[in-house]
């Protein structure tokens, strides 16, 4: 990844590893919640219909439960260091938009995110 020259080059392969940790972290709980509500419903002998849809909806929303934050976003753990966290230098916000901009594909993605999850709580 080609970014602003400095004297010293960002460890590239260093912040993979961070974020590839923090994104299998993220998805193991995932696991572990859906496997959790899973166990409920394999177990419910007494389920009504209220309970049953209730546990689908704890499914559904653990499924959409999406990493997608600055946190584990490898562009940003770059950026942070390199630029102090000036998102102008940013290879993604120079392609996509800056994220904390309306317009961005980040800021899309976060506003579907958040009308898919009312949908579901609403389900």
């Amino acid at each position: 990844m080609k970014v602003k020259d400095k004297e010293e080059p960002v460890n590239v392969e260093n912040h993979i590893q961070r974020v590839k940790a923090k994104l299998l972290q993220a998805y193991e709980g995932l696991i572990t919640d859906i496997m959790y509500y899973m166990e409920q419903l394999e177990e419910g002998e007494n389920l009504t219909v209220d309970t049953l849809h209730a546990a689908k909806k704890n499914l559904l929303i653990t499924q959409i439960r999406l990493p997608i934050s600055s946190n584990v976003c490898i562009y940003c753990h770059i950026n942070n260091e390199e630029f102090k966290g000036d998102c102008t230098y940013c290879s993604y916000g120079k392609e996509h938009g800056i994220c904390t901009e309306s317009y961005s594909d980040y800021h899309k993605l976060l506003k579907k995110h958040r009308e898919l999850y009312e949908c579901i709580k609403n389900y």
